[in-house]
């Protein structure tokens, strides 16, 4: 990963976001509103719970479908962040590694890579989003 603090991680997200633009915010209303349960989590109707109950799990899910999307060498450019998208989903999104530069100061370039959210309670993933 980077030195860079865990709330740079943030700043990069929505940085990324910012340039998805329209495109993002558009697709990202209706799931918003076929995704909002008034303020609770929903609850699961698997037995046992959450099939996604960790971000690790996630990670592994997602890492799955970058293995029939991408080559190893552009993997390479990329790096696989995974956080809470909500109370109900997982957000996976690749992100090119800031750059620190010899000043101190940091390099974001944004663009590329994929960005997902998996469904906590059964593992569907209910956004994709991959720009090449």
């Amino acid at each position: 990963m980077s030195d860079l603090p865990a709330l740079d991680v943030h700043v990069r997200r929505a940085a990324t976001l910012a340039l998805r633009g329209c495109f993002l915010i558009v697709l990202a209303i209706p799931l918003a509103a076929s995704t909002a349960h008034g303020g609770q989590a929903r609850k699961c109707r698997i037995d046992g719970g959450e099939v996604v109950p960790t971000a690790e799990v996630a990670r592994g899910i997602a890492e799955a479908i970058l293995l029939g999307r991408q080559g190893a060498e552009e993997r390479a450019h990329y790096q696989l962040q995974v956080g809470p998208a909500g109370k109900d989903e997982w957000d996976a999104f690749e992100q090119i590694p800031p750059r620190i530069e010899a000043n101190g100061s940091v390099t974001v370039t944004n663009g590329g890579g994929i960005d997902l959210h998996i469904d906590r309670c059964d593992g569907r993933v209910t956004f994709l989003n991959y720009v090449i």
